[in-house]
């Protein structure tokens, strides 16, 4: 008696379990997901990214003409290794500020490690128009004379 007794315990274990693991199935498929309206209002930044970031790669796009936002998302994008967009931000800055030798030398550096020689001898020679002694010229040259 005692053996069908503990036969019988062991399978209404067993059917309870499975009841209780298929009603929380049941369950979850037909629940709705919680949202906070604070959190749902904000965009979401992809995994990583500090709002801050956001926030001025968001105001480089919002203001075309900021030229120190250009310069600024230039830089990050310097930072984290992607030329092309550096390369973006700097040709905007570069059409706000023509004659500024900082951008024009960044932009040179840039296109001439990107191997955009033709891009990089043009914006060369706008840096020579607008600061004839800058101390990088030389260098310049001579990186580009060696792609």
């Amino acid at each position: 008696m005692q053996k069908q007794n503990l036969i019988f315990g062991l399978v209404g274990i067993v059917i309870g379990v499975v009841l209780g693991y298929f009603t929380t199935q049941s369950i979850n498929k037909n629940a709705t997901p919680a949202t906070n309206s604070a959190a749902a209002a904000a965009p979401q930044a992809p995994a990583g990214m500090p709002q801050e970031v956001l926030a001025m790669l968001k105001k480089a796009n919002d203001e075309p003409n900021n030229f120190e936002a250009q310069v600024q998302v230039a830089m990050l994008y310097r930072q984290i290794g992607r030329r092309e967009k550096e390369v973006e931000f700097l040709q905007r800055a570069a059409k706000l500020k023509p004659t500024d030798a900082t951008v024009l030398q960044s932009l040179t550096q840039t296109l001439i490690e990107t191997g955009n020689k033709a891009d990089a001898e043009s914006t060369l020679k706008q840096l020579e128009k607008a600061d004839p002694k800058n101390a990088a010229l030389a260098e310049l040259k001579k990186q580009l004379s060696a792609k």
